[in-house]
């Protein structure tokens, strides 16, 4: 077995990615099923190498009750980005 991660370690490895996505010439990513912890991470490490363009669909509970849905929209009103034209 293998220690979860630590916050500060993802956001390492997520920094290297963009990067190494960066240098292959990517321009955008996307990513289905992410965590709010693993949203909170990426958004850290995007703000320190802003080069990538990223989407992401937050994961969704089966059957979510009304506060779940509440705190889904807070996130994506959170880190929504304007859409470039």
């Amino acid at each position: 077995l293998l220690p979860k991660k630590l916050p500060h370690e993802n956001e390492r490895a997520l920094r290297h990615a963009i990067a190494q996505a960066a240098a292959w010439g990517l321009t955008g990513v996307h990513q289905a099923g992410i965590s709010e912890e693993e949203l909170e991470s990426l958004a850290r490490a995007l703000e320190a190498t802003p080069q990538l363009r990223v989407y992401v669909a937050l994961r969704m509970e089966r059957n979510p009750t009304p506060d779940t849905l509440a705190q889904q929209d807070q996130l994506r009103r959170r880190f929504a980005s304007p859409r470039p034209m």
